[in-house]
């Protein structure tokens, strides 16, 4: 699910999230994701308020996961030019394309 905090609670959320961290997030809006350049395909988006609450987890368990993607082959990027939905659409593919054929 992606996480936003709108620009002017960036300087009170900021000090609080650092990476590598787990945490405990509590009073956030839930909002419909956004419809163009989504990071993730999920309907939903969280959104930090000036209620949000932020608490680092301490005792996080090993099997907890430390990373999450989900890659996109070429043929699907591929299909998606010109398609504004998801962060993976026309500029994307067309900066993989630049990049590849600068190596080649």
């Amino acid at each position: 699910m992606e996480g936003q905090i709108p620009q002017n609670w960036v300087p009170l959320c900021k000090p609080q999230l650092k990476e590598d961290f787990v945490y405990y997030i509590r009073y956030f809006q839930v909002r419909k994701a956004r419809t163009t350049y989504s990071p993730v395909d999920h309907p939903y988006m969280m959104r930090f308020t000036a209620h949000t609450k932020v608490h680092v987890v301490k005792n996080v368990q090993d099997t907890f996961p430390k990373y999450a993607c989900a890659l996109t082959t070429y043929d699907v990027l591929r299909t998606r030019v010109g398609i504004t939905n998801y962060c993976s659409g026309n500029d994307t593919y067309s900066l993989l394309l630049k990049l590849f054929n600068s190596w080649h």
